[in-house]
């Protein structure tokens, strides 16, 4: 048997028009965190999904405790005992955390009935196991971010899995949330899963790390243990040499394109701002904070009890997504999947769907 948990022997995958990762070679030992980093496009996400099964190589090989896998599916991979738990959460906020647990393989009395008293046992059993106090038969969509965050690490951990893939699992999570989710991490290392874990936050990496593997541009940059690296060490394993440059050039004019005064609703208390042209302007702020409801109010998404716009130096006085439309605001939302795009639609059908006066026969002049 290996020494290592997971093993990628020269990892080869190629895309229509370019080639994704290049002879990748690397291990990870069992009973650590090991982070996997690099900038987008470097390849991580490619090789997270070659282990997980949603990806075939195009060449190379994958090993399990030693075992040569020949993987087709993320379902052959489950059995396999690698799981991923990915940012996009797939939990289902329709149903109790119970049933979210045990979906696919809810316990039967007789056939056509379930076993209801079981299934919130068991789903009790492994959320006892992980530590994590959230009620059984609570909704899914009554419980915050991080809360379902842990339901669906909680899920993946019913396969008994030897190896955990944590894509960017703490990224819209609290510090509180984040704190609760790392105690689980460290809980899960200590029992002897091997955890990958990525994440684009260094501060992360330091904390819950051992080790960190780094990609860049398709090959290998390096694996070190993370106690000998630095935030500077690991930028230059993630982007090589960076020099340093300061803009001298300043697009911002004094003209204000935008103004808020005096937000104020059932989130707000007295928020104002000003946006010059040429600005970037940035909201900052925990989750909860109001940063994405100060958005929603501005374009009208959200009602305001007090407060006045102005676009140009001149008062909005009614404004709603359609008039901000057409006064020449876009709006992108936070959740793409639920509120940003129609799934159902191609992608050209989505581009076009906030100009269909445009492309419509008989559009209006």
């Amino acid at each position: 048997m290996s020494e290592y948990v997971l093993e990628a022997r020269h990892i080869k995958k190629v895309f229509p028009g370019t080639t994704a990762l290049r002879n990748v070679s690397v291990s990870f030992e069992s009973g650590h965190v090991h982070a996997v980093l690099g900038k987008n496009g470097s390849g991580k996400s490619t090789l997270m999904k070659i282990f997980s099964g949603a990806y075939r190589a195009s060449g190379g090989e994958v090993f399990l405790d030693g075992k040569k896998l020949e993987l087709h599916s993320t379902e052959d991979d489950m059995k396999e005992g690698t799981v991923t738990v990915y940012q996009e959460l797939s939990v289902i906020k329709n149903l109790t955390v119970g049933e979210n647990l045990m979906v696919g393989k809810l316990p039967v009395k007789r056939p056509g009935r379930i076993d209801w008293p079981l299934v919130y046992r068991k789903a009790k059993e492994i959320l006892d196991y992980l530590q994590i106090d959230l009620d059984t038969r609570a909704y899914v969509r009554d419980l915050t971010v991080g809360q379902q965050q842990l339901v669906e690490t909680a899920k993946a951990m019913l396969a008994e899995p030897k190896v955990l893939i944590l894509d960017e699992p703490a990224s819209a999570l609290s510090d509180k949330d984040c704190e609760n989710l790392f105690r689980v991490v460290s809980d899960l290392k200590r029992r002897g899963i091997m955890i990958l874990f990525i994440s684009h936050r260094l501060q992360e990496i330091f904390k819950i790390a051992d080790k960190v593997t780094v990609l860049r541009d398709g090959l290998l940059a390096g694996t070190e243990e993370a106690a000998n690296l630095d935030a500077a060490s690991l930028v230059q394993m993630m982007f090589g040499n960076v020099s340093h440059s300061v803009k001298e050039k300043s697009y911002v004019q004094e003209e204000t394109i935008l103004a808020v005064e005096h937000f104020s609703n059932h989130k707000l208390k007295d928020v104002g701002l000003t946006l010059r042209k040429g600005e970037i302007l940035g909201l900052a702020g925990m989750p909860g904070s109001g940063r994405t409801e100060l958005l929603w109010a501005i374009y009208g998404l959200d009602k305001v009890r007090e407060g006045k716009l102005f676009l140009h130096g001149k008062e909005i006085k009614r404004w709603n997504p359609g008039v901000m439309r057409r006064l020449g605001c876009g709006f992108t939302s936070e959740n793409q999947k639920e509120e940003g795009l129609c799934q159902q639609l191609s992608v050209g059908d989505n581009l076009v769907l906030e100009n269909l006066n445009e492309i419509s026969p008989g559009k209006r002049h």
